[in-house]
């Protein structure tokens, strides 16, 4: 199961005693307790010529990224980073895993609640709307639109990564289920733009006006209720 997160990361103010020191320096003393804290677990940090794990910055974002490296075929890297969660989760640390393809570990300072962002309503609107429009343009074909809203809208995917021994008769049931949610939730989404659609249509026919100038109406009150600077829902 995938969905890229395509909103802006959250952010986090600081906490007590971060405010008189630099973004950098809070930054750095966060990824040094990080690593403390895997080097005393005896997890091998990554040198010259071994394999190992690193810590790295994200842009705009509080949370660091923990992720194994092998040059080889000595760590085997999803069990050593299954091994950084629990360490780091141990150390009270908040740890989120499997957010990227790339694998690897998202770390936020002691005390701190993971929050992986959301995307906000105006953001869910405003694809709402680029959806709209594209369905609404004269003669395009089901599979057009389709290829069209999948560019403008971009899917979100986030990555899941489980490695718990569960039974085989179990992992089915999850592969089901989850097939069967997304199967359920795409069937809905259509269903409601085809609605949507007519509806838009029956009131441009009553009312004399453009289709289009019906969608741009709709764009500005979407503007007006959800200003920009609403941010990605972290709830």
């Amino acid at each position: 199961m995938r969905w890229r997160r395509r909103t802006k990361p959250e952010h986090h103010g600081p906490s007590a005693g971060e405010e008189t020191r630099p973004p950098g320096a809070a930054r750095e003393q966060h990824a040094e307790a990080i690593r403390d804290a895997l080097r005393a677990a005896e997890c091998v940090e990554r040198g010259e010529r071994r394999g190992g794990f690193i810590v790295e910055s994200q842009e705009m974002h509080e949370a660091l990224r923990v992720r194994c490296v092998t040059d080889d075929d000595v760590l085997d890297r999803p069990f050593e980073e299954q091994r950084y969660r629990h360490v780091l989760a141990a150390a009270g640390f908040g740890v989120v895993t499997g957010v990227e393809d790339g694998g690897g570990l998202w770390v936020w300072p002691v005390g701190v609640r993971p929050v992986v962002p959301r995307p906000s309503p105006r953001e869910l609107a405003e694809g709402w709307l680029r959806t709209l429009t594209i369905t609404g343009e004269p003669g395009i074909t089901p599979a057009r639109a389709m290829e069209l809203i999948e560019q403008v809208n971009q899917p979100r995917t986030l990555g899941v990564r489980m490695r718990t021994p569960l039974p085989l008769e179990d992992v089915q049931i999850l592969e089901d289920t989850l097939a069967w949610h997304a199967e359920v939730r795409t069937r809905e989404v259509g269903l409601h733009l085809l609605l949507e659609g007519l509806l838009i249509g029956w009131l441009a026919d009553a009312t004399g006006q453009e289709r289009a100038a019906i969608v741009q109406r709709l764009a500005l009150a979407v503007e007006n209720m959800l200003p920009s600077d609403a941010g990605s829902s972290a709830g």
